[in-house]
């Protein structure tokens, strides 16, 4: 509940199993709307009144995953509205398997989609990544493993300034038009930025076992990078020990820790340090 920070009062109830949660947020109906423009893997959010059932009829209609209206729980009769939609338009577009980049290849430039490149990130996953590094608005981030660029469209749409970095040079004409020319092609062990230029780090480094020796030696330049700031990742469920401990010796606390099942049953974990 991080968008919505001092103003939720209480959590009254969950369910996880039905992935439900109910909240008493202090703000009024526009900014919650406002703020929640902001939120991944999140429906919708209703707004809730109870009140003795008094045997009247109601007349609640579905409306997908709720009720909208009147309806009957226990001893109550209940009035749920939306308050918000999630943009499924957006994110649908958005989403890896429908989001095409410009991608160098023998010696043509051609469009590839990014979950057949394994470097597509869902909008939703980028999303949740900025929410638990706490931002102030303007931040100067970097991406050091942009791959297709979700991470940096997302800090666009909050108005950050965003840099992106990528070893694989064949992903320079996409990400040179999704950067606005911010990006370069850099390994992440030898980034060329004068440290403490950046806030944060938000970045999703490869999957494939092939680089996960790479990614863990770019960890000691990724810290140098942002001596003060945030260093958020989302990483495969068998980098955590190495990635926790790598952090740990250089001396940066976890103040944030998300577990994530992706498609085929995948765990990630989202994690921050400070």
């Amino acid at each position: 509940m991080a968008v919505f920070g001092p103003h939720v009062h209480q959590i009254l109830r969950e369910l996880p199993a039905r992935f439900r949660l109910w909240v008493v947020i202090d703000l009024p109906p526009n900014r919650i709307t406002e703020l929640a423009a902001q939120l991944g893997y999140t429906e919708g959010i209703l707004i809730v009144h109870e009140e003795e059932f008094d045997n009247e009829e109601l007349n609640a209609t579905a409306q997908g995953r709720w009720w909208r209206g009147w309806f009957r729980r226990n001893s109550k009769k209940v009035f749920q509205e939306e308050l918000y939609l999630q943009d499924e338009v957006s994110w649908w577009e958005q989403s890896p398997h429908n989001r095409r980049l410009k991608v160098e290849h023998q010696g043509a430039v051609v469009e590839r989609v990014g979950h057949r490149s394994q470097r597509g990130l869902s909008p939703l996953d980028a999303k949740f990544l900025f929410n638990m590094t706490c931002l102030s608005p303007k931040s100067r981030i970097l991406d050091p493993f942009a791959g297709f660029g979700g991470i940096v469209l997302e800090g666009q749409r909050r108005g950050m300034h965003m840099v992106a970095a990528d070893w694989e040079a064949s992903l320079v004409p996409g990400l040179s038009e999704t950067c606005r020319g911010h990006y370069v092609v850099a390994d992440a062990r030898k980034l060329p930025f004068r440290p403490g230029i950046f806030d944060a780090i938000i970045t999703e480094p490869p999957y494939r076992s092939s680089c996960r020796k790479a990614v863990l030696a770019s960890l000691p330049m990724i810290h140098q990078m942002v001596p003060q700031g945030h260093v958020t990742l989302f990483i495969a469920e068998d980098m955590y020990e190495a990635v926790s401990q790598e952090f740990q010796t250089l001396g940066r606390k976890t103040v944030a820790e998300h577990w994530i099942r992706r498609n085929r049953g995948l765990r990630c974990v989202a994690l921050c340090f400070q």
